[in-house]
């Protein structure tokens, strides 16, 4: 291969000048280029071309930019939504917690466990009777009364 045909290869065309590697002067520029002869007639077709798809083609880019931002900015929302409602739980629980503590601390002394023992459980100290105040029964009814109110009259008297 000719070092035209080399050059031509890697550069497109034959560059001129001194290689400023081995110091020795450049292919001349009579060197044919790869690409095609373009005429007139072609480049004012590919300049429609470009004119009638460039837009569509930008439009497309476009496109794919904003589905390529907008999915991670959605999710990244939802996920900021989701810290902000797990922060609340979080300071809900937390009042919660203190006041569970609050209680805990109350509970540990001698008189509120009797008192729970006392009206929970019935409990009483050795040596002391319980009693039980039993409620009032219901009123009685009569039968007269019964029957006035099943025929749909006065039910009181």
């Amino acid at each position: 291969m000719t070092p035209a045909a080399v050059a031509t290869r890697l550069w497109g065309r034959a560059r001129t000048g001194i290689d400023r590697f081995t110091k020795s002067p450049r292919l001349s520029s009579g060197v044919r280029s790869r690409l095609p002869d373009v005429t007139p007639e072609r480049a004012d077709d590919l300049r429609d071309a470009a004119r009638r798809f460039g837009p569509l083609l930008a439009t497309g880019v476009l496109v794919v930019v904003l589905l390529v931002a907008l999915f991670p900015t959605r999710a990244w929302l939802d996920q900021r939504a989701a810290i902000d409602v797990a922060g609340n739980r979080l300071d809900a629980l937390t009042a919660e917690n203190e006041v569970l503590a609050e209680r805990v601390s109350q509970l540990q002394s001698d008189d509120a466990i009797e008192r729970i023992a006392r009206e929970q459980y019935n409990l009483v100290r050795p040596g002391e009777e319980a009693y039980a105040i039993l409620p009032q029964p219901p009123p009685e009814v009569r039968a007269d009364t019964v029957l006035r109110i099943l025929d749909g009259g006065v039910f009181w008297r």
